[in-house]
């Protein structure tokens, strides 16, 4: 899904603040990205819902928020699931689109523009790019809602494309006959996936 980078800000305490710092995206942890911080200790991961841990272990957690679940890690955190006392205040997370600007997840009011998606789904860098494209918006991105630009959409759509490819792949399965699944040509499905998801990359 790329090299997404993020920046995390403001996590005191000296078990949080160790989680300050820049992450790049590095391969996948339970079907979504797994960031790893640049000094290659703290990682972001997903695991029921998005984690952050100030050391090399997806089995931990000092910052967690259990109700996102979206494809990349909130803006804002909490310690969810957290019972110790070195890691206040929480957080803040920002990730970096393709041209390099900072963008901030939306809220959960109002409509993702011509996404179709729940503006709490999109991360919007706030800037006047006049590139709405659902007639409605003022041209700018976001910030809480509305039409992302098109650095700010290329952060998730990728995702989209991809859970479009499993459906593609799913409803292959099912209408193959049983020598294509003696072939094990729709039963795997992954060369679909890879073929088609990389054109949107």
């Amino acid at each position: 899904m790329g090299n997404t980078l993020c920046i995390v800000a403001g996590a005191g305490g000296p078990e949080g603040s160790r989680c300050n710092g820049i992450y790049s995206e590095s391969g996948q942890h339970k079907g979504k990205p797994l960031f790893v911080h640049e000094n290659g200790e703290a990682r972001i991961y997903f695991d029921r819902y998005w984690k952050m841990n100030n050391e090399d272990c997806t089995g931990g957690w000092v910052y967690g928020v259990n109700n996102a679940q979206g494809p990349y890690p909130p803006s804002i955190w909490r310690n969810d699931g957290y019972t110790g006392s070195k890691a206040t205040p929480c957080p803040t997370l920002t990730l970096l689109n393709r041209n390099g600007d900072a963008a901030k997840q939306g809220n959960a009011s109002g409509t993702g523009g011509f996404t179709g998606l729940s503006p709490d789904t999109i991360w919007y860098c706030g800037k006047k790019k006049n590139q709405c494209k659902c007639g409605n918006c003022d041209g700018v991105c976001g910030p809480g809602n509305g039409c992302p630009c098109e650095d700010c959409y290329a952060l998730i759509k990728v995702f989209i494309w991809f859970l479009l490819d499993l459906v593609f792949v799913y409803e292959e399965y099912k209408h193959s006959d049983a020598e294509d699944l003696a072939k094990g040509v729709s039963a795997c499905g992954y060369r679909n996936i890879s073929s088609r998801g990389g054109v949107y990359v």
